[in-house]
């Protein structure tokens, strides 16, 4: 099995407690993550155990929906999502870590996929 991460951070001017807000709100993941072209269903702001469903561009015009489920769940800090229905992958899990820096947060997001034994790449 082959695992794949990619990863991305940025700093925000925002507060550390607005930025866990807006992180934790999962109707709001098409406004921040590239990798979401929708969430159609949400249970509400994260919180253990809570599940949304999201459309996620593949390549080109194909898209796929997912269902995740929220599997960690650590104020204001951490949040550790698992994601089913991503073609090619038998395991995908959403990392999203919030860093107090000061009057600032550090934001990193991470997409941690295993392939199962099917190719994720030529």
């Amino acid at each position: 099995m082959t695992q794949i991460e990619v990863t991305a951070s940025a700093v925000s001017a925002a507060p550390p407690a607005e930025l866990w807000k807006l992180v934790s709100d999962t109707s709001r993941n098409p406004e921040w993550v590239e990798a979401t072209a929708a969430v159609t269903r949400t249970d509400g702001p994260a919180h253990q155990g809570s599940t949304y469903d999201e459309i996620n561009p593949i390549m080109g015009p194909w898209r796929a929906k997912t269902r995740l489920t929220v599997i960690e769940f650590h104020p204001p800090r951490r949040q550790v999502h698992r994601s089913e229905g991503v073609p090619f992958a038998s395991e995908t899990l959403v990392i999203i870590d919030v860093a107090p820096s000061g009057g600032t947060a550090g934001l990193q997001w991470t997409a941690s996929c295993l392939d199962g034994g099917r190719s994720l790449h030529p």
